[in-house]
């Protein structure tokens, strides 16, 4: 009941805490009571305080990395990359396709953009994303078209690719719109489905399935 409790507490705001029952409310109106314990997640603060001579500094206040292009390369060491620092990602697919931007530029496959450029693209980030956590969250549409985009760049590369990274089809972006909804909907269903369709999704082909990695 515990570990079925707190998956639910991951996906649904808690609109009140029963004392008496041991269990919550949650916005929809379900109830869930016997509940041994609540575990606040809060995030966490970005640190390398193995790089904390650098200057200027990688992080100040934790709440995001400075300098960055395309949330991957630092501005003042082009030697330097951070990989899923981005929130709200699908992490596997993303880091793989930021992998091979970084290959192809660190073997000068790819060039980096003038830093003035980047400087003044990081501030423009800055001013629509905020100079907080926002900076790094990306969430859907922004993660697929962030892939893709990344993708279309390493592509351009001099050698275009050694191996292909992912790049998302319609198929993809659909199910990672729905991806809160299924889990949902599993939840809901005594987490005994074993396929999209049991749950109540179906794809309906948008075009472009069987251009995976070739767009």
């Amino acid at each position: 009941m515990y570990l079925q409790s707190l998956a639910l507490l991951t996906y649904f705001s808690v609109a009140e805490y029963l004392i008496n029952e041991r269990g919550v409310r949650f916005e929809d109106g379900r109830v869930e009571k016997d509940i041994d314990a609540i575990v606040y997640c809060t995030g966490y603060l970005y640190s390398y305080p193995f790089l904390k001579t650098l200057d200027p500094p990688i992080v100040t206040t934790g709440r995001r990395v400075l300098g960055v292009y395309q949330q991957l390369f630092n501005l003042h060491y082009p030697t330097l990359a951070f990989t899923a620092i981005a929130q709200k990602i699908i992490p596997f697919p993303l880091s793989e396709v930021q992998g091979a931007a970084i290959a192809k530029v660190w073997s000068n496959k790819l060039v980096l953009p003038e830093k003035q450029e980047m400087v003044m693209l990081e501030k423009k980030q800055v001013e629509d994303l905020g100079d907080g956590t926002s900076f790094h969250v990306l969430g859907y549409p922004k993660d697929a078209d962030y892939i893709n985009g990344l993708y279309d760049w390493v592509k351009s590369a001099s050698d275009e690719f050694g191996k292909h990274p992912g790049f998302w089809s319609d198929r993809q972006f659909w199910e990672r719109r729905i991806c809160v909804d299924l889990k949902k909907k599993f939840i809901e269903t005594a987490e005994t489905a074993t396929s999209m369709t049991e749950l109540g999704f179906e794809y309906e082909p948008q075009g472009n399935e069987a251009d995976w990695g070739k767009s």
